[in-house]
């Protein structure tokens, strides 16, 4: 599943790039059309039924097992609201230097669901709290960082977007590297390992991606405002909705296995409660002697 969505990143960020170099000598569309409106629509629905999936199967989770699944929920949560107010023409402010429809609402939901996924695959890592709150902190950084940048026309927008680079690599380190070098990492069990190398993968690949997008459209306008949005839909559907199908597979599967373990150890006592007894064995009387 990861290395799937990973290639099909890479084959849109290609195609990504080369609609812009062959809009470059064409005047760019700054504004959606009726196509580019509903992919905003295609994104709100990618990501409000996962919500709804996830949202059902936190409720059948027992309570004290849901921290995940929780956080998986709101993450998609926020970024259906976000996609519907896009969808409906809010949440977007057009530029007076280039006539660009920026939709900040677009930053509103990253500063609030990236720091939510961080907290998924930090725990699954078994970070300690001054890693989470460094991580999430630099992470806050970079959205605004972003967001700052496409206000800019001028050069100084590339300083932001530089800022908001250098704020990216150490968390694609920490994921990819420093976490799984510590004490908590050998301690956590196989199945957190094995999702959290799913989860952390495909995190890194899909944020990668954004920043070249953000190139091409915010930063330069040599992207179509129609393909931004295909851009955007694609990868937010990728490293929210698929990241999220990967954390609750996994926990239902945790939870199987928990559940079986749980179920054969109470089973047996009660089978050895069941057993019949053995009979007691003959108490051998002694022989009083005859009384003729």
């Amino acid at each position: 599943m990861t290395m799937q969505s990973s290639a099909s990143v890479f084959a849109m960020l290609c195609v990504t790039a080369f609609a812009a170099d062959a809009s470059a000598a064409a005047p760019v569309e700054t504004e959606l059309s009726e196509n580019g409106k509903k992919f905003l629509w295609v994104a709100f629905v990618g990501l409000a039924a996962p919500c709804l999936y996830f949202a059902y199967k936190t409720f059948s989770i027992e309570d004290g097992k849901r921290y995940y699944h929780i956080i998986t929920t709101f993450i998609c949560m926020f970024a259906s609201l976000a996609y519907l107010t896009m969808a409906t023409g809010h949440g977007v402010y057009t530029r007076p230097f280039d006539g660009r429809e920026f939709f900040y609402a677009r930053y509103i939901d990253w500063a609030i669901t990236t720091p939510l996924q961080l907290l998924d695959l930090l725990g699954f890592a078994g970070a300690d709290t001054d890693t989470t709150c460094f991580i999430v902190g630099i992470d806050i950084l970079m959205i605004v960082a972003g967001l700052i940048g496409a206000f800019f026309e001028g050069q100084e927008k590339w300083a932001f977007w530089g800022f908001g680079m250098l704020m990216f690599v150490p968390i694609v380190y920490y994921l990819l590297v420093t976490l799984k070098e510590g004490a908590a990492w050998a301690a956590q069990p196989e199945w957190k390992k094995s999702l959290y190398n799913k989860i952390s993968m495909l995190t890194a690949v899909s944020w990668a991606c954004y920043p070249v997008v953000w190139m091409f459209a915010e930063g330069s306008n040599k992207l179509s405002a129609d393909t931004e949005a295909v851009a955007y839909t694609i990868l937010d559907i990728l490293s929210k909705s698929v990241f999220g199908f990967l954390i609750v597979s996994a926990r239902e599967t945790d939870g199987s296995a928990a559940s079986a373990t749980q179920s054969s150890a109470a089973a047996a006592p009660a089978a050895a409660a069941k057993a019949p007894a053995a009979p007691a064995a003959a108490t051998p009387v002694a022989d009083g002697g005859s009384m003729l």
